[in-house]
């Protein structure tokens, strides 16, 4: 089933939905339907979405918001401007606008160990925003998890900014990126990944990839993720697209400035179609061995 919101833009003088306010600490379970058409024009205001924040109790499941328009100051996204709690099985599509950082598809910041998102994707999104900008999350931060999670489409970035990546924007402070894709184009400034822009103080990548084609006008910019650093993981992920941009570029990852303490194993990017024949981190192959399973490690799971 799915609720049709016609005309939303003209509602609350012309800035259509008003968030749901406040520090939402609920179950909400959508069943299934799909909320199609949400806007919303708040050009001047942050934390912006179907709910302003999900505090750390609170549980969204089962919901579909498609075709959605929004427009907002930055921590936004479709479902919310701030996550710190559990998302599971949410889908999002449409356009999403920042005029400041932290934007993604579904929410501009997931945050905290309580905070999960899983089995939840963006399908056609277009982004425009700022720096720490994704696919689905803006930055992931402070131990949180992003898992079985998708993007596609899109994500322009404007202005002198960085940490932009297909999925999660940045990667950042012990938070988990696993099981986990995205295929989207990414322009960007800096630390600009197809995966993740940043991986970075302790966070780990698993058992994920990137098809998108990646381009930065300035440097860090790779395949999979544009700066690693810290003792920070990449583990059995891999990437494909086209890289291209001013300064350290690499098909898998742009830069690694841990000093030897970063993490990249069981990784691979295809020489042939990144345009890439180096990295600052995992194995560069020929596009006929990257689909030869003998290619990648026993600990591979296809």
């Amino acid at each position: 089933m799915t609720l049709r919101l016609h005309r939303m833009k003209n509602y609350n003088n012309d800035n259509g939905w008003l968030p749901i306010a406040g520090e939402f600490n609920g179950e909400f379970n959508g069943q299934g339907y799909a909320i199609t058409g949400l806007q919303i024009d708040r050009a001047g205001i942050g934390n912006i979405g179907l709910f302003e924040h999900l505090d750390d109790d609170a549980v969204v499941s089962n919901l579909k918001l498609l075709e959605v328009e929004i427009t907002g100051n930055g921590w936004l996204g479709a479902l919310a401007g701030t996550n710190r709690g559990r998302i599971t099985a949410v889908t999002v599509s449409g356009q999403v606008t920042s005029h400041e950082r932290r934007s993604g598809g579904l929410v501009g910041e997931s945050i905290g160990q309580n905070a999960v998102i899983e089995n939840s994707h963006a399908i056609d999104i277009n982004l425009d925003g700022k720096a720490f900008a994704g696919g689905l999350v803006g930055i992931n931060l402070n131990g949180a998890t992003v898992s079985q999670c998708s993007a596609t489409g899109v994500i322009n970035i404007t202005g002198d900014n960085s940490n932009n990546g297909g999925l999660v924007g940045s990667n950042n402070n012990d938070s988990i990126i696993e099981k986990s894709y995205a295929e989207v184009m990414v322009n960007g400034e800096g630390n600009v990944g197809g995966l993740a822009g940043s991986n970075i103080r302790g966070a780990v990548i698993e058992d994920s990839y990137a098809i998108g084609d990646v381009d930065g006008y300035d440097q860090d910019i790779g395949g999979l993720v544009g700066l690693l650093n810290h003792a920070s993981e990449i583990i059995n992920s891999y990437a494909v697209g086209q890289v291209t941009g001013e300064a350290n570029l690499g098909g898998l990852v742009g830069q690694d400035n841990s000093g030897g303490a970063a993490v990249v194993d069981n990784s691979y990017w295809d020489t042939e179609t990144s345009g890439q024949s180096d990295s600052a981190g995992g194995e560069g192959k020929l596009t006929e061995q990257m689909q030869q399973k003998d290619t990648f490690k026993p600990d591979w799971c296809f």
